[in-house]
């Protein structure tokens, strides 16, 4: 079989995890149908109800979906992973189901994916996108703390719009958060493992009904969600930083007490804060091959 063989071949799963959306579950459903089709591709499209009691799974079955229900909702995450047990196809594609993001945009994500990335994540644009005050700003700042762990530019963190194989997630499945932080992780983890990555530019449409997401409370959650990733798959970043910090704290008290003619008080509260530097960094180089150690045992499982 040529390589343009295969590429016109190429059949994928498409995930919908949904929540109370049985208003616009048909639509998502008939574009994504027409999208394929257009672009001559298979496609399966399974929708993952997380409990929905407003007849989700009943409109997405009417459509012609393959549907999978959670009895009570269980969240974001949990719904993609059960979709994931459920796909046939080596290579899948996620979407929500609310309307946010253009369908006929698949063929630009498609192409990409097919030179042969392992993840394209669809890069959100627009005044929807960037609104909030307390989303956004977040936003920006759990994106530098990530893009300092990975070492590259991330354009967009947790869209939920991409395409990825079907293995990444089987190898990251037990470390991939079960809320809406699924997609976060799954960056971080791609990234921190080498593999290829590719952004995608779509606009970001206003969400049809009403959102799902409790800001204050995810926000902090996924700080934490940033923070276990970086040390499941690169501590040493992590520890780096809090060692470096400690080291900078060492020379202004020492600076600050000099200047005030308290040289011993400095001394002294600058060899806490160097001590605190070497022990720090130990402890990362410990963990760290801690990490590696664990890589090598869930690659095993996986027959790698």
């Amino acid at each position: 079989m040529t390589d343009i063989e295969h590429v016109l071949m190429r059949a994928y799963s498409v995930i919908i995890p949904a929540f109370e959306e049985r208003g616009v579950i048909a639509d998502t459903i008939a574009l994504l149908r027409a999208e394929f089709s257009k672009l001559g591709r298979e496609a399966e499209i399974i929708v993952v109800d997380d409990g929905s009691n407003d007849g989700t799974s009943e409109t997405a079955l009417a459509s012609g979906a393959k549907v999978v229900r959670n009895p009570i909702n269980s969240g974001y995450g949990f719904s993609l992973k059960r979709g994931l047990t459920e796909a046939q196809h080596a290579d899948i594609v996620i979407i929500d189901a609310d309307g946010t993001y253009p369908i006929d945009r698949l063929g630009d994500l498609l192409r990409e994916y097919e030179r042969g990335y392992d993840m394209v994540v669809a890069r959100r644009t627009g005044k929807e996108y960037r609104r909030g005050l307390l989303k956004y700003p977040a936003r920006l700042v759990f994106t530098a703390i990530a893009e300092f762990a990975v070492g590259r530019r991330i354009p967009d963190i947790n869209s939920g719009y991409r395409i990825f194989r079907k293995s990444i997630a089987e190898r990251f499945r037990d470390d991939l958060c079960n809320g809406f932080s699924f997609t976060t992780t799954i960056t971080l983890m791609s990234m921190l493992q080498g593999y290829f990555v590719s952004y995608v530019p779509v606009p970001y449409h206003p969400r049809v009904g009403v959102s799902k997401v409790r800001h204050f409370r995810d926000t902090f959650r996924v700080l934490q969600i940033i923070v276990q990733a970086i040390l499941l798959y690169n501590p040493i970043k992590l520890f780096l930083l809090l060692s470096t910090a400690c080291v900078i704290a060492a020379l202004v008290g020492l600076i600050v007490a000099g200047s005030a003619g308290h040289w011993s008080d400095g001394s002294v509260f600058a060899a806490i804060f160097l001590s605190a530097s070497i022990v720090t960094f130990a402890l990362g180089l410990v963990t760290d091959v801690l990490a590696k150690l664990r890589l090598h045992f869930i690659d095993e499982k996986h027959g790698k």
